[in-house]
């Protein structure tokens, strides 16, 4: 009886130091996906386990602090116009894709294609709320970097 007290003595002690350190960013996490998903191309299957998976495979352009501040990502800096409706995405250099190839301003616009084609939510986005006038891939012309104009502007 006295090592079951002693025993939970120690295990309560230890439990209130661990959370007395609070919250550390990093390290893993081991989750169950449940039910597994269908396929992991985001821009195809929009299900919450698809989503919750793919997330963590593939990399935007940007992404974003835990204040929902924007960061780098694929693209190292961008500019807004002052109209805030032409944005140029200045993008990593040396970055490349599993096959060896490099990731080019030609890759970020079929995905913004597949996803006006595939994606609900951006279908209606790209659509009618911000529609893209113009794309262009200034990869051809040896600059990398990315750029569109939005069919209205969306400063506020």
């Amino acid at each position: 009886m006295l090592k079951k007290i002693v025993l939970g003595l120690v295990l309560t002690c230890g439990a209130s130091v661990a959370l007395a350190e609070g919250p550390k960013m990093g390290g893993v996490i081991n989750a169950v996906i449940q039910p597994e998903p269908p396929g992991l191309m985001l821009a195809m299957i929009q299900n919450g386990p698809t989503q919750m998976v793919s997330g963590n495979i593939f990399e935007g352009l940007l992404r974003y602090s835990p204040k929902l501040e924007p960061l780098p990502g694929l693209a190292e800096s961008w500019t807004v116009s002052e109209d805030a409706k032409v944005y140029t995405f200045k993008l990593k250099p040396g970055v490349n894709w599993h096959d060896g190839k490099p990731f080019t301003s030609a890759d970020v616009l079929f995905s913004i294609e597949m996803c006006k084609q595939t994606h609900a939510r951006a279908r209606e986005c790209v659509s009618f709320s911000m529609p893209i006038e113009n794309s262009t891939s200034a990869e051809v012309k040896g600059l990398p970097s990315w750029n569109f104009t939005l069919g209205r502007s969306l400063k506020v």
